[in-house]
C-alpha cells in the first residue's frame, strides 16, 4: 500500500470518527437495497419496525447516513434496514411525495412512525428506541 492510500485512509477514518462512525475499511452491507417497489412493499408488510432510507449515491449525506445505519442495524439486529436510491425508483419517490434527502422513514405495522429529513441518527435511534 503507499503511502499516498494510507494518508487517504488515514483522512476517512478521521472523517467518519468526526460524523460519530467508526470506519471500517472492509465493511459489509447490513442494509437491503431496494431494487423494486415490490420489494419495499414486502418489507414493509413482514409487521416488523422497519427503518426505510431514501436517498442518491451522488449526496454526500445520505452515503454518510447509509454507513451510520449500517452500523446501527447491527445493534438492533431484528429490525429491517432498507435503502432506497431515488434516482433508481424515480416512480416510487414520487408518488411517497419525497422531497428532501436524506430522509428516513420508519414503519411499523404498515403504518408510518416517523419520518426524519437529514443525517440526525441521534434522533433516528430515540425513535427506534421508542418503538422497540
Amino acid at each position: 500500500m503507499s503511502m499516498y492510500t494510507l494518508y487517504k485512509l488515514r483522512a476517512l477514518q478521521k472523517y467518519f470518527k468526526y460524523c460519530g462512525n467508526t470506519f471500517n475499511i472492509s465493511y459489509r452491507l447490513f442494509i437491503t437495497k431496494i431494487k423494486k417497489e415490490s420489494e419495499l412493499d414486502n418489507l414493509v408488510n413482514k409487521g416488523k419496525l422497519t427503518v426505510v432510507q431514501y436517498g442518491a449515491e451522488w449526496c454526500g449525506p445520505c452515503r454518510n447516513l447509509k454507513l451510520l445505519l449500517n452500523n446501527l442495524s447491527k445493534e438492533y439486529p431484528n429490525i429491517n434496514f432498507a435503502y432506497v436510491d431515488i434516482d433508481e425508483l424515480p416512480a416510487l419517490a414520487e408518488s411517497l411525495g419525497i422531497s428532501s434527502i436524506p430522509l428516513v422513514r420508519i414503519v411499523k405495522d404498515k403504518n408510518l412512525v416517523d419520518s426524519i429529513i437529514g443525517c440526525n441518527i441521534e434522533s433516528i435511534k430515540d425513535c427506534i428506541d421508542k418503538q422497540v
